[in-house]
């Protein structure tokens, strides 16, 4: 496997293999979740009928739980990594989430992969609306994550969809399914 050395490369292995959702975690047993699916950015993997997709509310995988993971709980709303292995849909298996979080200026996704690579492997679009995670400091007191806009990070990931798909919306058009994401703006 090559080593990585940017989030867009992490963000791009990501995407070539799993679809993106925003859903809430709403149950977990062991490895097995369940999560209310809020809003579909693609589902070329997930769904065998992509008509079906904008139809299902709910989804059941086996969630992550792999070495220095944080894992999903329930209640927690974030972008998760997804794909389906002979019937069986899994989260993608390292740091296959990425949290949603509210704060008083807004809405924040937290970036675990940063405590890997740096903020020098942050897109400058994305550096520019983006804040340290002062509250889970790293060994030597430095912020370990940071956090970025949603809305930042909805928008250059939607971009790097459309990139890795060549701009086909076959499967990458913006669903709307749950009534809780009104308090989830839209981009």
């Amino acid at each position: 496997m090559a080593a990585f050395t940017t989030l867009k490369q992490v963000l791009t292995l990501k995407l070539e293999r799993c679809d993106l959702v925003l859903a809430k975690t709403v149950a977990r047993a062991q490895q097995t979740l369940v999560a209310d699916l809020g809003r579909l950015y693609r589902f070329k993997y997930l769904f065998k009928d992509p008509k079906s997709a904008t139809q299902q509310k709910q989804i059941d995988f086996v969630g992550g739980g792999c070495w220095d993971q944080t894992l999903n709980y329930a209640g927690e709303v974030g972008f998760l990594f997804l794909s389906r292995c002979r019937e069986v849909v899994h989260q993608q298996h390292w740091e296959g989430r990425i949290p949603i979080e509210r704060h008083s200026d807004g809405l924040w996704c937290s970036l675990f992969h940063v405590k890997m690579w740096g903020l020098e492997s942050i897109p400058e679009v994305l550096l520019c609306d983006s804040k340290p995670d002062m509250q889970r400091p790293n060994s030597p007191g430095l912020p370990a994550h940071i956090f970025v806009r949603f809305e930042a990070l909805e928008a250059y990931m939607k971009d790097l969809i459309a990139e890795l798909d060549h701009g086909a919306s076959e499967f990458a058009e913006l669903v709307d399914i749950q009534p809780w994401l009104e308090l989830i703006p839209r981009t």
